[in-house]
């Protein structure tokens, strides 16, 4: 026998023997042996430096700008942004003639956190309402109460009225009366004494008249207990409604950006992210208000 040699790479492929002409094939050389790494131990000791965190609470941040350049990734997380959602700001001026202002900016958002501040919006537009609606049952409650009073008051004057001709009546009435009695009287000492005694009646009688009449009829006004009761029910109203506006004002600001609106060309931003913050104010450098 005697040895053949032939080119790396040729491992595996026939070849022709120079000598005798017979094919062979080229034995394929061993792999070499595989490199197997060996993981350290796993350190489970704490920091020796405490890791800083960010500030829980927003950022609100002033600019002076016509055009505001917003990051291109998302306001909440700082990821990806696929989507924009506008925010915007409302003031009225004037007094005879009203003028209302909006202004309006777009602000990158990614799928998730947009559905978060939509949940929150609709949550806090939801407090609002029933905010509302507390004021609203608490001025029906003022009204209905003035108007049952009004109607009191004019249900006396009728009363009053009626009640008035009945008397004048019956004091005519009594007037003859006496004057017969008086008349029909022997002697002079005796038609007095009657006279008298008629006309004590009569005071006592229209004593009497008068204060059915007040009974019948009423002041037309709340009593103290009634007035009592309905500034209970309005106080407790208006405090629902005061306590709904606070928790909505209250909320975190879970998505991103709220734009609380501008005074001639500075702008007040509230950033629930200090990252996304921070990098606001690197891409409008020169413009962010201390």
């Amino acid at each position: 026998q005697q040895g053949l040699e032939v080119a790396d790479g040729q491992g595996g492929q026939k070849v022709a023997c120079s000598k005798c002409g017979q094919h062979l094939i080229v034995p394929t050389p061993p792999l070499p042996p595989l490199a197997r790494t060996t993981l350290a131990p796993l350190d489970v000791s704490p920091p020796t430096a405490a890791i800083p965190s960010l500030p829980s609470s927003p950022v609100p941040i002033r600019i002076s700008a016509h055009i505001i350049r917003w990051p291109l990734c998302c306001a909440s997380c700082c990821g990806p942004a696929y989507a924009v959602f506008r925010v915007s700001a409302v003031r009225q001026s004037g007094v005879k003639v009203v003028r209302t202002q909006e202004k309006t900016w777009d602000v990158p958002y990614c799928s998730a956190c947009l559905g978060e501040k939509a949940k929150a919006e609709e949550e806090r537009d939801a407090m609002l309402s029933r905010a509302a609606t507390f004021v609203v049952q608490a001025d029906a409650e003022r009204d209905t109460a003035l108007a049952n009073a009004r109607e009191a008051r004019e249900a006396k004057k009728t009363t009053d009225s009626a009640m008035g001709a009945v008397a004048l009546v019956l004091v005519v009435i009594y007037l003859f009366a006496s004057v017969g009695v008086v008349l029909a009287a022997d002697g002079a000492v005796r038609r007095g004494i009657t006279a008298v005694a008629m006309l004590v009646v009569g005071v006592v009688g229209l004593a009497i008249l008068g204060a059915i009449i007040n009974a019948v009829s009423g002041d037309g006004s709340l009593s103290a207990e009634e007035a009592a009761q309905l500034q209970a029910r309005v106080s407790a109203l208006l405090g629902q409604a005061n306590a709904e506006r606070e928790a909505a004002r209250a909320m975190p600001i879970r998505a991103g950006v709220v734009y609380e609106g501008w005074q001639g060309t500075v702008h007040t931003v509230v950033f629930s992210n200090p990252a996304y913050g921070q990098a606001f104010r690197e891409a409008n450098a020169g413009k962010c208000l201390a």
